[in-house]
C-alpha cells in the first residue's frame, strides 16, 4: 500500500508540475493533504475517510479531471485515475442524494477506461 502511495504521490506531483509548480511547491501542497488523509484513516474506515469529487459523486468535476489528465498526462496516468475512481465508488457509502450520480459516474469511468485500453 505504501509503495503505491508513493507512486500516486509522484503522479500528483507531475500533475501539479503541469500547472506550473515546482517540486517543492507541489510537496508543500500535497504533504499536508496526505498527512490529513492518513490521520483520518487512523480514526475511521476508508469509506468514512473518502473525500473529494468521488465522495460527493461530483460527475462534473470528474469530467474536468478526465479531460485535464488526458490532455496533460496521457493515457497511462488517466487509467490510474479511472481505476482509483472505480475503487473509490466501490467503497462509497452513497445516500439517496448521491446514489444516482454515483451510478452515472461509474458508467462514465467504465466507458473511459474501456476506450483507453
Amino acid at each position: 500500500a505504501c509503495g503505491h502511495l508513493v507512486s500516486l504521490f509522484s503522479v500528483a506531483e507531475e500533475a501539479l508540475s503541469k500547472c506550473g509548480l515546482n517540486e517543492s511547491q507541489a510537496r508543500e501542497i500535497l504533504v499536508p493533504l496526505v498527512k490529513s488523509t492518513t490521520n483520518n484513516l487512523a480514526l475511521q474506515s476508508p469509506s468514512a475517510a473518502l473525500t473529494g469529487p468521488f465522495a460527493r459523486a461530483d460527475i462534473e468535476t470528474v469530467k474536468l479531471h478526465i479531460d485535464t489528465l488526458s490532455e496533460n498526462l496521457g493515457a497511462e496516468k488517466l487509467k490510474i485515475y479511472l481505476q482509483l475512481g472505480l475503487q473509490s465508488l466501490a467503497i462509497l457509502k452513497s445516500d439517496d442524494k448521491t446514489a444516482e450520480r454515483a451510478k452515472d459516474l461509474r458508467s462514465l469511468l467504465t466507458e473511459k477506461l474501456t476506450s483507453t485500453n
